[in-house]
């Protein structure tokens, strides 16, 4: 998000892929909805940096157990949705989701294939 002058008075975009919104002129509500989207992106920064420290002090003992594995396709497809999409708990959800739909199945001679 940034402002913008145009025809002598500020207004706030918001920039989505290669399109830009505007959310209306300088106001305290557009002021508001600004300092709002810069807190949130400064916390979301933050946690992305923890858990990368997180991930990397975990690496070493994850390869070590053989844990943490998942199926080259579900990760691609986890990859390529992250780019698109916030990483939140509903991404984590879609994440197992695609782990369990992704893995090799058991033979069972009582479930017919």
């Amino acid at each position: 998000m940034r402002w913008r002058t145009i025809s002598g008075r500020e207004y706030l975009y918001h920039n989505v892929s290669q399109s830009k919104r505007s959310l209306g002129p300088r106001s305290a509500e557009t002021e508001r909805i600004l300092e709002d989207f810069t807190s949130q992106s400064l916390r979301v920064q933050e946690r992305l940096r923890k858990l990368k420290e997180r991930i990397k002090a975990m690496a070493p003992l994850n390869r070590a157990m053989g844990i943490g594995r998942v199926p080259t396709l579900a990760a691609r497809i986890l990859r390529s949705s992250m780019k698109l999409v916030c990483w939140d708990d509903t991404c984590s959800s879609l994440a197992l989701m695609l782990c369990l739909l992704t893995r090799p199945r058991q033979a069972s001679s009582s479930v017919p294939a």
